[in-house]
């Protein structure tokens, strides 16, 4: 459900465009490669629910570099998966001698459409919400568990430019990268721009164009490039040795601290909110983490949520840590 949420947004940046800007970029030659992988992944994307993604991909393999960079036998592979995943499964439950099922994704894509529908509603009120912004002032959006508005805020502070913050939801994050896609965002005047990289080398581009306030995106390509390497450093390590640490210690407790048996109707609510739904499961297992066997808290949510933390028991504290 998460990789199909996502489309959405590409679904609608497309709409009546070829390419995400007016000219071919470096954003297709980024996205490419990864929506190629959709089809091998069980993902198929299909042309009713997302008729501009499937024109972006119908173009953009049309260009000569596109079609050159894929081996045809890698691509004939590529084809079958996506196409006659069957016949795939077949020959290697033969050679095996098992019997496995191949993932399908298509079983989801009915709640695409509601998806749809709901995100564009939380849009609109989410544009009301942040209400009118001066033309050259900046509006942060800002959570207390993600480090990205934090980097906006310093780049800003450094460039001497206005700003103000708009506080948001912690529970907005979890299950997701801080700053994946749209969740993180900035306005600057009637504009919008998503993702952490793309806002702080906007933001860099945009402010301080005067020599007291230098830019700090080298001009220079390859320190530039090394630039970017450290940030890219910077997003590695957090998603693939600080993420956890944060869920399990920082998020887990938050979530424990912010809900109880007074208010317990209000987190299970979010099950039936667009914005968690790929997400409320992994939002209930941190929860389920911090609760004690026993207590009424698990009494009331075991029979449902409890498998989501069975394994080993760790007590930390007075509190026993169901850990993976």
């Amino acid at each position: 459900m998460g990789c199909y949420q996502s489309l959405l947004e590409l679904e609608k940046a497309l709409n009546g465009q070829d390419y995400l800007l007016e000219f071919l970029s470096i954003a297709e030659i980024t996205l490419y490669p990864r929506l190629h992988q959709f089809g091998s992944a069980g993902l198929p994307i299909q042309s009713s629910v997302f008729p501009n993604i499937s024109r972006y991909l119908g173009n953009l393999w049309y260009r000569g570099a596109v079609r050159k960079s894929e081996p045809m036998k890698q691509w004939m592979r590529h084809l079958t998966l996506s196409m006659v995943p069957g016949v795939m499964v077949r020959v290697g439950n033969f050679r095996s001698g098992k019997k496995v099922k191949r993932f399908n994704g298509s079983t989801v894509l009915y709640r695409v459409f509601q998806l749809a529908s709901q995100t564009r509603t939380l849009e609109r009120e989410m544009l009301k919400r942040e209400g009118e912004v001066k033309e050259e002032e900046f509006l942060v959006h800002h959570y207390s568990t993600a480090a990205e508005p934090l980097q906006v805020q310093l780049l800003l502070m450094e460039k001497s430019a206005t700003f103000s913050t708009l506080k948001r939801g912690f529970v907005e994050m979890i299950g997701r990268p801080h700053g994946s896609a749209g969740r993180f965002r900035v306005r600057h005047g009637n504009r919008i721009v998503t993702g952490s990289q793309g806002v702080l080398e906007y933001v860099d581009t945009v402010t301080g164009v005067d020599l007291t306030s230098p830019a700090l995106y080298p001009k220079d390509p390859l320190l530039r490039a090394r630039c970017q390497q450290w940030q890219a450093w910077e997003q590695d390590f957090y998603c693939h040795d600080m993420l956890y640490l944060l869920d399990t210690k920082v998020v887990a407790q938050k979530l424990h601290d912010r809900y109880d048996m007074t208010n317990l109707d209000e987190l299970l609510a979010l099950q039936n909110d667009v914005r968690f739904s790929a997400t409320f499961l992994h939002i209930m297992k941190l929860y389920m983490s911090r609760v004690v066997r026993g207590s009424d808290l698990w009494e009331k949510l075991g029979e449902t949520y409890g498998h989501l933390v069975e394994g080993n028991a760790v007590r930390v504290g007075n509190v026993v840590m169901y850990m993976e």
